[in-house]
């Protein structure tokens, strides 16, 4: 083999070792690029979920107030106009209301 010839064969060798390395480096520039894509993305994904549920809870929150409202306002119309039907039906009621709260260790009538 010939001093010529030895430098060609390594001067392709080197080129080949280059040509991988280049390879390689792009392939791990890739893999960061997907990565980062990817933390990007769940990072995004946390955060709006984050967001949702604070409006889903306020929502909730409302919602849950109205409805109970609601239903107290009935249930204190329903036991008025039972209080109406006549004085014995008024007496009876409080007496029961009262007995209730007691037994709930309440002091106050509702």
């Amino acid at each position: 083999m010939t001093v010529a010839s030895t430098r060609m064969t390594f001067g392709t060798i080197l080129g080949a070792i280059q040509t991988s390395a280049k390879t390689i480096t792009s392939t791990l520039d890739a893999a960061n690029a997907g990565v980062g894509m990817i933390n990007k993305f769940v990072s995004d994904a946390a955060e709006n979920q984050q967001v949702r549920s604070k409006i889903d809870n306020q929502i909730f929150k409302s919602t849950l107030l109205k409805t109970k409202a609601m239903e107290l306002a009935e249930a204190s119309l329903q036991a008025d106009a039972y209080s109406l039907i006549s004085d014995q039906h008024k007496l009876r009621y409080e007496e029961s209301l009262r007995e209730l709260n007691e037994a709930l260790g309440n002091t106050k009538s509702s």
